[in-house]
């Protein structure tokens, strides 16, 4: 899906009142966000449930031994289902896998709640007191967790809504003994919270979900704003013709890789097609830039692909810093970018067995070489491009160790 659909599609959903689910995208987007979170807590919950229902077994005991022995299994049994909840929850993806993992748990801790509850009024009415209030404290505790953040809104409902059902429903359990039953207040207000726990969360999800939509925008538009600046950054920094950096993004680099090196081992190339502007009146315009087109990228390629940085000079000529470069690996490097141009036997305008070539000036500078700036390493450069040209078409020139005056090289070689 493209940023615009995308977009268009949050700006639809923002419109909605109740955006209980959105399209598959959005949603699996929405899901991820917290899932491991979400995941870790419900884990750790269920673990804690299985420690408090074991713990409850203390207190069965100073109620009772039978009250100890009859509730000793379904603690057990309540507990052991926390567990297994608590260790397959981390590893749940689908949200009805999740509602019953957290609902079968939370309706075995009722029952036995319950069931203590009934079994203690027979032998120790204080005590099932007690256990009423607990009742009371693990549908509050339930509440809580529930309206925390890292519940689902249908495990809320679901969860919610079967535990308030399943109160009522477990406080007329036939009991052993048959007392009254004081403790049906206690279930009524616990109802009443998981009631009011849904609509907590129900509201806490759709504040939840248009949170994330505006996040989700926004992170949309900020996006949209960097590839804006990339974009701007390219074009101000690329010539277009031949997408080499321009002349003054070229003369930076030339400046940072000067600063970083230190001076040592750098080279400079200077690459200007021979005789171009009488190319360009014998060809046209059009033809001329895909020459330029045609050598740039031979260029390219003829130079080492992870160090050398080409630049477009000016007209017909290139440049390209070479870090980190012998002085024979560079001379060898003009002589390989003259062979590669000639492979290319674009003809020269009307002139039988007459092609495109390249001159190429040279210059390079070690810690010995004298040269205080890149400035003076480039004007070597120049100074031996010039001389290039002077002695004819097709030749690469290396400048000498001092600045060169006019056309006269250190050394220079034809290339035919």
């Amino acid at each position: 899906m493209s940023t615009a659909s995308l977009r268009a599609e949050i700006d639809t959903e923002l419109k909605r009142p109740s955006p209980w689910a959105f399209s598959a995208l959005l949603e699996n987007q929405y899901r991820a966000r917290n899932n491991v979170v979400r995941r870790l807590w419900l884990s750790a919950a269920m673990a804690v449930a299985a420690f408090a229902v074991l713990a409850g077994l203390v207190f069965d005991w100073r109620a009772g031994p039978p009250v100890f022995e009859a509730a000793l299994g379904p603690r057990a049994g309540a507990a052991l289902v926390c567990v297994l909840a608590a260790l397959a929850l981390y590893r749940v993806r689908q949200t009805w896998l999740e509602v019953l993992l957290l609902l079968v748990p939370v309706l075995a801790v009722l029952v036995v709640l319950q069931l203590a509850t009934e079994l203690a009024l027979a032998y120790d009415p204080g005590y099932a007191q007690v256990l009423d209030r607990s009742t009371l404290a693990a549908a509050i505790g339930l509440a809580a967790l529930m309206i925390l953040p890292h519940w689902r809104f249908p495990t809320v409902l679901i969860t919610g809504l079967a535990s308030a059902i399943a109160l009522p429903v477990l406080a007329v359990l036939p009991p052993q003994a048959a007392p009254a039953r004081p403790h049906l207040i206690a279930l009524a207000l616990a109802v009443g919270v998981l009631l009011l726990t849904i609509y907590e969360a129900m509201r806490q999800e759709k504040a939840r979900r248009a949170l994330f939509l505006h996040v989700v925008r926004h992170e949309l538009s900020g996006e949209a704003l960097d590839q804006a600046n990339a974009e701007l950054l390219r074009l101000s920094t690329t010539d277009l013709l031949t997408g080499f950096a321009n002349r003054r993004h070229f003369d930076a680099e030339v400046a940072r890789m000067w600063r970083d090196r230190g001076r040592a081992n750098i080279g400079i190339a200077l690459i200007e097609i021979d005789s171009f502007s009488d190319y360009i009146e014998r060809t046209g315009s059009t033809e001329a830039d895909h020459t330029l087109r045609e050598v740039a990228r031979t260029v390219a390629n003829g130079l080492r692909q992870d160090w050398d940085r080409p630049g477009r000079w000016q007209d017909a000529a290139f440049a390209a810093v070479l870090p980190g470069v012998g002085r024979e690996e560079l001379f060898t490097i003009g002589e390989r970018l003259c062979e590669a141009v000639k492979q290319l036997a674009i003809p020269y305008g009307g002139e039988p067995g007459r092609f495109v070539s390249i001159s190429v000036g040279l210059a390079w500078s070690s810690g010995a070489t004298g040269h205080m700036t890149a400035a003076q390493v480039l004007q070597d450069a120049d100074a031996a491009l010039f001389a290039a040209k002077s002695l004819g078409a097709n030749r690469v020139v290396l400048a000498g160790d001092k600045t060169l005056q006019g056309p006269a090289p250190m050394f220079e070689a034809p290339y035919r």
